[in-house]
């Protein structure tokens, strides 16, 4: 069981039990994903109790509001980033020569990079596509090319889709992290 408790002191504690649906099978990329969120209305699945706990703190209170525009945010890390969007700065600079473009995210900065690198880490998921593509974001509009096959295919594609979420929203914690 895994439980929350807002630090406003006006709302209840929330728990949550876990549960896995089937037994659990070998640590690969291609693990199915058995855990689902317990949250109401929610259906993400995930691989592990780990990764679904990571999930859960995205249900959490939000009680970190914006004063600018009112959007609110579970953790404060989330609103001092969100408010880069107001102040308009962007302190990660390109260092490529003759690009200097600029960025309020060192994410963003990171996945700019790529396109002087030529790095393309997503690879497309299904047999005899061998696609790659620098960004999360173009990989999943090409999966979206892959719908008009079987049954088999569009599952593999919803798979793929939500695996790219999750390693996106791996990237952004991560990132978040090194804004600390």
């Amino acid at each position: 069981m895994i439980c929350f408790t807002p630090k406003d002191g006006k709302s209840n504690t929330t728990c949550y039990k876990l549960f896995r649906m089937r037994p659990k099978k070998s640590k690969d990329d291609n693990e199915p994903r058995t855990i689902a969120c317990p949250h109401k209305g929610c259906t993400k699945m995930f691989r592990d109790n780990s990764a679904m706990r990571k999930h859960l703190h995205t249900h959490g209170p939000r009680v970190h509001v914006c004063a600018e525009c009112g959007k609110a945010f579970v953790e404060s890390s989330k609103l001092k980033r969100h408010q880069l969007v107001h102040t308009g700065e962007k302190p990660f600079q390109c260092t490529f020569e003759g690009c200097g473009k600029r960025f309020s995210l060192d994410f963003n900065l990171r996945t700019h990079v790529r396109i002087h690198t030529g790095d393309r880490p997503y690879v497309c998921p299904f047999d005899s596509c061998n696609k790659r593509f620098a960004q999360s974001t173009n990989l999943k509009s090409h999966i979206l090319t892959h719908a008009k096959g079987n049954k088999q295919q569009q599952q593999q594609q919803q798979q793929a889709l939500q695996q790219i979420h999750e390693d996106h929203l791996v990237e952004e914690q991560s990132a978040a992290l090194d804004e600390i």
